[in-house]
């Protein structure tokens, strides 16, 4: 199952949330559990493709990989307080965590969600 992650922030600006975007794929690519795209915008006769900042595609890949996703949430905005994640799944049913409503409990009932 695929499940697209938008990270929003006030206080980056568009370059400092990409490279966040960009750090965070190459860390989810090295576990074993998720893996992590950055989609990528087909425009006719333009040159090149577009991306849509601070967002990426996860893959789960393995056995473990809510709780993988779990960790990197609460790692994520332990780390980046101002970071709002909003969580896609495949119907449209969007999620948003923050670090104000990071609990463990609303957190797991959102895994549970997802899988």
């Amino acid at each position: 199952m695929d499940i697209t992650l938008r990270l929003h922030s006030d206080k980056m600006d568009d370059e400092d949330l990409q490279a966040l975007t960009r750090e965070l794929c190459e860390k989810i690519n090295d576990g074993g559990d998720l893996a992590a795209s950055l989609p990528t915008l087909e425009i006719p006769n333009a040159k090149g493709t577009l991306i849509e900042l601070g967002v990426f595609v996860l893959s789960f890949v393995g056995m473990d990989g809510a709780k993988v996703l779990l960790g990197f949430i609460k790692d994520l905005l332990m780390r980046e307080s101002q970071l709002e994640l909003e969580i896609i799944q495949p119907d449209g049913t969007t999620f948003k965590i923050n670090a104000k409503n990071k609990s463990s409990q609303e957190i797991k009932a959102l895994l549970e969600q997802l899988q």
